[in-house]
């Protein structure tokens, strides 16, 4: 079931980490965003970590995604996207898809972190990334540990 995708045109893809990580490959990510780049980074630094992780691109794909998934560990989702605002996605991953796992804003406006915080976020991430600082982000969040860095 599970596939590997060599590019991101696709509404949504499943790459599964090969590297021996910090996690095993059981652990469960859902990148939601709009941005080839973004989603380049951010899988490569997920592939690094062995986290296996869904993209969609396109938030009218994500029923179909959400179907295929049996378990999720956090969502890393931009909190502006094309066709829906990041906090508009919260709320259906919350009501719609029941969705408990962390969900971690990810923006360049760094000036979103109180509205996130107040909004319910777990978390907040501010792009562009730094591989270090992002794995040591993870495995806060995987452990349930609120990150909230604005810089």
């Amino acid at each position: 079931m599970n596939r590997t995708c060599s590019h991101f045109n696709n509404y949504s893809a499943v790459i599964t980490g090969k590297v021996q990580g910090i996690v095993n490959s059981a652990i469960q990510a859902l990148v939601i965003d709009d941005n080839i780049s973004n989603l380049m980074v951010i899988g490569s630094l997920l592939t690094n970590m062995n986290i296996q992780h869904h993209v969609v691109r396109d938030v009218n794909a994500l029923p179909d995604v959400m179907q295929q998934l049996d378990h999720l560990d956090f969502v890393l989702l931009d909190l502006s996207l094309e066709n829906a605002t990041g906090y508009e996605v919260f709320d259906a991953l919350r009501q719609e898809y029941g969705i408990t796992a962390p969900i971690v804003a990810w923006t360049v406006y760094a000036n979103e972190a109180n509205n996130a915080r107040r909004y319910g976020f777990h978390s907040f991430l501010t792009k562009p990334v730094e591989a270090l600082r992002f794995e040591r982000s993870v495995r806060s969040i995987l452990n349930n540990v609120p990150v909230w860095e604005t810089e």
